[in-house]
């Protein structure tokens, strides 16, 4: 077998591997401050993510997540800027739960003052940001995923978080 042959493997695989959505996994029971009496719990986690220079894709990173007793208020704000992130959490017979969706990170939307007293909306993009996710938790609740949706791209999944109990 030609050389080229046995060495293709190795120079796809990291093309390959590095288009797909990122996927990691958060255990719950292992999460600090886990409790297993209690009736009500809120999961929140937080995520680190990065423009990918090399193509116009992001990269997200679970960088911390805990556990904490209790219900969850509704205090979500309506996000009105075309540059979104829709988390999706989905149950484990594979159903949508619920859709939410925040500014994304990487394209702020701003408002900057003009010299005439006026206020002009100007986007701002960036390398590197962060965002914070919460939510209930129960165990039917299996994963969330991450979509990024911008004005000039399809909406497309980005991360997967596995929940196991």
């Amino acid at each position: 077998m030609p050389a080229f042959i046995r060495i293709l493997p190795l120079i796809l695989l990291p093309i390959v591997l590095n288009c797909a959505p990122s996927k990691q996994q958060a255990i719950i029971h292992q999460l600090p401050n886990y409790d297993p009496k209690a009736v009500h719990r809120i999961v929140f986690v937080d995520f680190t993510i990065r423009r990918n220079t090399s193509r116009p894709t992001e990269q997200i990173n679970l960088t911390n997540s805990i556990i904490g007793n209790g219900e969850l208020k509704p205090i979500g704000q309506p996000v009105h800027t075309p540059y979104q992130l829709q988390i999706r959490y989905y149950s484990n017979d594979k159903q949508v739960i619920k859709t939410d969706s925040l500014e994304h990170p990487l394209f702020r939307s701003l408002e900057i003052a003009n010299t005439n007293g006026t206020f002009d909306r100007s986007l701002r993009t960036e390398q590197e940001g962060h965002f914070s996710i919460r939510f209930p938790y129960t165990d039917s609740l299996t994963k969330l995923e991450i979509y990024s949706q911008t004005p000039d791209r399809p909406v497309r999944k980005i991360y997967t978080l596995s929940l196991k109990p």
